[in-house]
């Protein structure tokens, strides 16, 4: 009976800890998910500035007849 109880705490312990850790992961992947759309839209805003100026580069020569 006493064997039984202490298993029963040992997977109740190791129940919590399982669930802790599940819990730093699903932060961990919230962060990481987060960190991922700050980078896209930090490259989505650069292409674009690029793009603008390469648009610049090609249609002001034209426009001004240079």
């Amino acid at each position: 009976m006493i064997n039984n109880q202490n298993e029963l705490g040992d997977l109740e312990t190791r129940a919590g800890d399982i669930k802790n850790i599940a819990f730093n992961v699903k932060n961990n992947a919230d962060q990481l998910r987060k960190e991922a759309a700050r980078r896209n839209t930090r490259v989505l805003i650069l292409t674009a500035i690029v793009g603008v100026a390469i648009l610049a580069y090609i249609i002001l020569p034209l426009a001004y007849g240079q």
